[in-house]
């Protein structure tokens, strides 16, 4: 009997059978002569695949084979969004393709390679959609001419794998340059909308006028460190990306250009192209959605009192609260880091670290910096009105490495009393931290950059961060570079802290200066910080201080945490109400009356709080200079 989705044949018949393009059997070509009849071709592809069903691998019947092609219904098609590689850009029909099976090898070999079931250590009970990462990636096309470079899948070969997958990231389109876009990825969203079939995806995709295209894609976390299995589509791949190959990983070490990030004054106004993290588009009716962690100390009452602030001035941010502890159940910075993939924007109080657990129990501040990547710490040391302190005109931006250095959490006892720490430095992570310090000292209008390190001492590890300052400095000609090792660069900012402008420094020197300069200009009550990774923006206060001794008491300093909220409104593009915010928040200053006890006045938060309120005018639903 046969089957009206088979070809009926002989097993050894079907073999022969082996894939077609445009009528030219691939049976009978080597893989260089496939590429180039692939790369050559003038008409719209079609592409023959023979091959097992996925699921049926141990099944000797006739389901066991079946004929794909561009008028069959599969388990499994692809449809090119662009063509891989030097193809040209598809014309309807769209090319539905198998792109690994282009090999000489028989096609009983092939099998589509399920993001669960072709990686090492057989399935993972991961692959299910409330057990997978999510993340939210923004894709933008300068013309109607560029192309995403995405290939898409349709599953329907299990009930419990429905959906569109990423069954290609072309390295020549948007996508690869961008990163975030693995092949696997499961397709959740397309511009906001639950993609259901594979037309939906490939309407939404192929439109000319959608010059920004937003995807919520889903992964197993299991599967991010792993190599996929298959050698042979890997073999396939390579000849289509090895030549591009080079020039990929250059413009991955190359950072794009950073974001503006300045607390005590407002940020100018920046083209989209010179962003580094890419904030999120406003929601229906204009407002965003920004995950709120209170933290420990003093953050849950400052929190309030942003949110009051936040409602006087009208400000169109909701917040999605999300609560951390320092105990050792991990699901609350699970959730967290969660939410803050969801809506890629977080302002943040610092979470205290537990001492009394074990070592192996890691920061939860950490975790959330190495897990969203946010590898560029910066914050704004400037003098403010109205605070006494020794040194005046202080203007210092300073760049800290956030995810390496002696924040690796790699520690142990190799034998009892004698502890081993180590200290991760990388040419990658480091020239991208320098990258972004030039760029940031080049669009700020600085002149000099200072690159802090103990070379004389860790020879390979602060001379390779060292080294690669240099190298990205070569690129800045009309930027003053000079270099500093870190115990000078103490005594040098307490005594002539003005001769600085730009700084760049691994992490744990940089939490030490950040702390030096805070003191410099008032103290951690003044002093905001910012986060930053290439997809996501986490704000704080500079010195990550809990405060728990003055918890509850009415008398925490609001300023450093409000300039913060005031960086995340700038960076979300609420200019004018970061404008408002914060010259409301430094017109109090000026008041001694509403100085808090940290800064030598008698005032309270709330004191402070209202005064603030009231330094801000609300016209038309829009919070205005008083």
């Amino acid at each position: 009997m046969g089957c009206n989705m088979c070809v009926v044949q002989k097993p050894e018949e079907q073999y022969k059978v082996m894939l077609q393009v445009n009528g030219k059997e691939l049976s009978k070509l080597s893989q260089e002569q496939t590429l180039q009849a692939l790369r050559s071709s003038k008409e719209p592809l079609v592409i023959q695949v023979l091959r097992r069903s996925p699921r049926l691998r141990g099944d000797s019947s006739c389901h066991d084979l079946q004929l794909v092609d561009s008028g069959t219904q599969t388990d499994i098609t692809f449809e090119h969004i662009m063509a891989l590689g030097k193809l040209r850009p598809p014309t309807p029909p769209m090319v539905i393709l198998e792109p690994y099976v282009l090999s000489e090898l028989p096609p009983i070999s092939h099998e589509y390679y399920d993001p669960a079931e072709f990686m090492e250590g057989g399935p993972q009970e991961a692959d299910r959609l409330d057990e997978l990462e999510y993340e939210e990636v923004e894709l933008y096309k300068s013309s109607h001419r560029d192309k995403l470079g995405l290939m898409v899948c349709y599953r329907t070969d299990d009930e419990e794998d429905l959906g569109i997958y990423v069954g290609e990231v072309n390295p020549n389109g948007i996508a690869a340059k961008d990163g975030r876009i693995r092949e696997g990825d499961r397709i959740i969203q397309i511009n906001g909308v639950d993609v259901q079939n594979r037309e939906e995806a490939v309407a939404i995709l192929s439109q000319e006028e959608n010059t920004n295209i937003s995807l919520l894609v889903a992964r197993p976390e299991s599967q991010l460190a792993k190599r996929w299995k298959d050698s042979d589509r890997d073999d396939f791949l390579d000849d289509f990306g090895s030549e591009n190959e080079g020039e990929l990983r250059a413009r991955k070490l190359k950072s794009p250009p950073a974001h503006q990030v300045l607390g005590a004054y407002e940020a100018p106004s920046r083209s989209s192209s010179s962003q580094q993290t890419i904030p999120p588009s406003a929601k229906y009716g204009g407002r965003h959605t920004v995950t709120m962690i209170p933290g420990d100390g003093i953050g849950p009452e400052l929190m309030l009192h942003v949110k009051s602030v936040f409602r006087h001035a009208c400000v169109p941010v909701d917040f999605e609260e999300v609560h951390v502890s320092s105990n050792a159940d991990e699901e609350d910075i699970r959730n967290a880091i969660m939410a803050i993939r969801r809506n890629r924007v977080a302002l943040k109080g610092n979470i205290e670290t537990n001492h009394n657990l074990p070592p192996s129990h890691k920061s939860r501040n950490n975790i959330l910096r190495t897990s969203l990547d946010l590898y560029a710490n910066v914050i704004h040391c400037k003098s403010l009105p109205g605070v006494v302190t020794r040194h005046k005109d202080i203007d210092i931006l300073i760049v800290r490495e956030n995810t390496e250095g002696e924040y690796s959490s790699l520690e142990h006892e190799s034998v009892a009393g004698v502890v081993e720490s180590l200290k991760i430095i990388t040419k990658a992570k480091s020239l991208r931290i320098a990258e972004y310090a030039f760029k940031l000292a080049q669009e700020s209008g600085r002149k000099k950059v200072t690159a802090v390190h103990k070379a004389n001492i860790m020879k390979l590890g602060d001379g390779l961060f060292l080294q690669c300052c240099r190298e990205v400095a070569a690129g800045y000609p009309q930027i003053t570079f000079e270099n500093m090792i870190v115990d000078n660069t103490t005594m040098q900012l307490v005594s002539r802290p003005q001769q600085f402008d730009v700084m760049v420094m691994p992490n744990l020197y940089g939490n030490i200066v950040n702390n030096v300069c805070a003191g410099l200009v008032g103290g951690p009550g003044l002093v905001a910080g910012a986060n930053y990774g290439h997809v996501y923006a986490v704000f704080e206060t500079a010195t990550r201080n809990t405060g728990k001794s003055i918890a509850n008491k009415n008398i925490a300093n609001p300023t450093a945490t409000l300039l913060a909220s005031c960086m995340m409104l700038d960076h979300l593009k609420l200019h004018s109400y970061a404008t408002s915010i914060r010259k409301a928040v430094l017109a109090s200053m000026d008041n001694e009356n509403m100085h808090t006890p940290d800064i030598g006045g008698q005032g309270t938060t709330s004191e402070a709080i209202q005064d603030i309120i009231r330094h801000i005018r609300v016209v038309n639903g829009r919070a205005v200079e008083a």
